[in-house]
Order: C-alpha cells, then sequence, then structure tokens
C-alpha cells in the first residue's frame, strides 16, 4: 500500500522537517480563549486556580491551570480531572 500522507515516511518517525512542514500546514480551528479559558475562569468562585505550565507550542496562548478546593481536607480522598483536547479523564486515588 502507498503512502497516501504527503509528510514523512511510512515507519519513519518525524524529525524537525517533517513537524515544520505540518505545522505551517495547520489553522486555528477553536479559540482556547473562549472555549477552555473561559470554562475555567467560571470555577474561580468555588475553587483557587493556579497557573502550573503552557503548552510548549504558543506559551502566551495556552496557559495550562490548576484547580484545588479553596477547604483542602487531608483526609480526604483527593481526585484528578485531566484533560486533553479530546477527552476527560477522571482518576480517583486509592491511597488516603
Amino acid at each position: 500500500m502507498a503512502n497516501e500522507y504527503p509528510i514523512g515516511t511510512e515507519g519513519k518517525p518525524w524529525g524537525t522537517k517533517e513537524i515544520t512542514l505540518w505545522l505551517n500546514q495547520q489553522s486555528i480551528k477553536r479559540r482556547y480563549a473562549d472555549e477552555v479559558l473561559v470554562t475555567i475562569d467560571s470555577l474561580r468562585d468555588d475553587f483557587e486556580l493556579v497557573q502550573y505550565g503552557n503548552l510548549p507550542y504558543d506559551q502566551n496562548r495556552y496557559p495550562l491551570y490548576v484547580a484545588k478546593t479553596k477547604n483542602w481536607q487531608a483526609i480526604r480522598q483527593p481526585c484528578w480531572l485531566l484533560g486533553a483536547c479530546t477527552d476527560m479523564k477522571l482518576a480517583v486515588s486509592k491511597e488516603p
């Protein structure tokens, strides 16, 4: 079967050249500020929001936050909500 994708060679990891070609073909399809940051900001009344980093692609455009409970109780079981562009996952710790 012939390689139908225009960038790279099948079975070979992309290098800097392929990554640059791919990035140059991309366009913004959704607005992170409108779809993500607005939702995160709506949590401010109930959670302490702390920026812990940025996506390495465009650090000014894509800040990353953690939402911490304002009334932290160490005896309660922690949980993590991990988000990505395509899905969300909830993980609950088994340790107290």
